[in-house]
């Protein structure tokens, strides 16, 4: 008896392991296997101004780059300043509160078919998160109109920076919480019920819903508008995940795979 008693007390005291659940860990995801969209997105750089009939929201400004205010998805103020480089690149340049949040320099192949963007995000911490994105061009160039303007449709992400690749799960008794290398996160329960996303400056929401034993679906939300959709499906150590942008029926598939798992909790 007494065996069996220091038997089940080295147990309550040993640590418990934190994976708990097949979306445990931190996965990697890897941009080179990226199924994506074949929707393309417009737009146009003509007569001093710059516009992007496709985003969300709509973007009507000059292209004189200095600062122009334009309509933000979130709480915090947002400016844009679109600065023309040469004939074959433009700059864009986001603020969000006057700080520096998003950089776009588009430059445009010498055969005017593909479009690269160096893409560089300034989240809370964990960055610069740095991307390369490779357009094709999508029917023909529209005349009287800088280089970059047209319909554009997305071949390849090259995703530079290491801490914009990560991402970590933690399973609760019923639900997940979730963080990354680069500020945000989120604790939420399989309940649809929306909770904030920690460090997100457009204040939006998170609701998850568990869709079967080895799937969940999280919906971002901001101001009660669903804006995307990811369901993150686990083959063992393999997830992939498909990210839909609601208001433009676009989805894109990733994989990831698992490269950590979360350190054990002792009781």
């Amino acid at each position: 008896m007494k065996i069996v008693i220091e038997a089940i007390a080295l147990l309550v005291l040993l640590p418990l392991p934190a994976w708990a659940g097949p979306f445990d860990g931190t996965w990697r995801i890897d941009s080179n296997s990226a199924q994506l969209d074949p929707k393309p997105w417009d737009q146009s750089v003509a007569n001093g101004r710059y516009k992007c009939t496709t985003c969300d929201p709509k973007i009507d400004i000059k292209a004189d780059g200095i600062d122009q205010t334009v309509p933000s998805i979130g709480s915090e103020p947002e400016t844009m300043a679109v600065t023309v480089i040469d004939a074959k690149s433009v700059k864009l340049t986001t603020k969000r509160s006057g700080k520096l949040a998003v950089e776009r320099v588009q430059t445009v192949s010498a055969d005017a078919r593909t479009l690269t963007i160096h893409y560089t995000e300034y989240p809370p911490r964990g960055g610069p998160v740095r991307v390369v994105l490779t357009h094709s061009r999508s029917g023909a160039a529209p005349a009287g109109a800088h280089a970059v303007a047209g319909l554009w449709r997305l071949e390849k992400v090259d995703v530079q920076s290491d801490t914009g690749m990560l991402i970590t799960f933690q399973s609760t008794v019923d639900g997940l919480i979730m963080s990354s290398p680069m500020g945000d996160g989120y604790t939420a329960k399989f309940d649809g019920r929306a909770v904030p996303v920690k460090n997100d400056p457009n204040g939006g929401t998170i609701a998850i819903n568990r869709i079967d034993a080895n799937t969940f679906e999280e919906t971002y939300s901001v101001k009660g508008k669903p804006l995307k959709i990811h369901r993150y499906t686990v083959h063992g150590n393999q997830m992939t995940i498909a990210a839909t942008y609601v208001e433009q029926k676009a989805t894109s598939t990733f994989a990831a795979e698992r490269v950590t798992t979360p350190q054990a909790q002792t009781r």
